[in-house]
């Protein structure tokens, strides 16, 4: 559905803002940038923080906000990289998963962390979210050189596990996933940027797919 601008009174667009969270269900995340329309976004800004304190949202970090699903056990809260990928949204930043979390969004390991790692092209911080944490740590340009989304993942969680420890398990994963995977052939390109020792792990692999 398509929001006009009909009237710019502050009251007018809470109302339409809220209509329009409200018809996009909960369990979703909000920036000030989802509302470009109103073409005001110290304006946007400001009605979102009242729908904070009135406790229609929750702020979630500086600038996002999410229209929660309650439960008796209070609010649901997404992923942490959803809300990662959220913040790199409103900063205009790229990032990639890296350690623990890059294994996870692998299937290399079913342990879901508290503590979400994630490289990024912007400033490096470390949101706190409930209990949990993401850290977003400043990288070497050499990792936003990829050009699928995918080896980027495959090296750090590669990193993450050392050399000696990438065993058959990890290795008929990485196959079934560079199998099915529509980023092939950009994979394959790129491994040209990768460590050697990783290069040398996934080439016998492409052969054999």
């Amino acid at each position: 559905m398509t929001y006009f601008r009909t009237d710019m009174s502050e009251t007018n667009i809470s109302a339409q803002i809220k209509k329009r969270i409200t018809e996009g269900g909960t369990g979703k995340l909000y920036v000030i940038s989802d509302f470009k329309e109103y073409l005001n976004d110290l304006l946007v800004a400001q009605v979102l923080s009242r729908l904070e304190r009135g406790g229609f949202l929750l702020r979630i970090s500086q600038g996002i906000y999410l229209y929660p699903e309650m439960t008796r056990f209070g609010a649901v809260y997404p992923s942490l990289h959803e809300i990662a990928t959220t913040i790199a949204k409103r900063d205009n930043a790229t990032i990639i998963p890296s350690g623990p979390t890059a294994s996870n969004q692998l299937g290399l390991s079913t342990q879901v962390p508290m503590k979400a790692e994630y490289l990024t092209s912007g400033s490096p911080r470390v949101v706190k979210v409930d209990k949990r944490t993401i850290n977003f740590k400043k990288c070497a340009p050499q990792y936003f050189l990829y050009k699928s989304q995918l080896m980027p993942l495959i090296v750090l969680s590669f990193k993450d596990f050392g050399e000696k420890n990438i065993d058959n398990e990890v290795l008929t994963r990485i196959r079934e996933i560079l199998h099915i995977s529509p980023e092939k052939e950009l994979v394959k390109e790129d491994l040209a940027l990768a460590p050697l020792w990783i290069k040398q792990i996934l080439i016998p692999i492409f052969k054999e797919i």
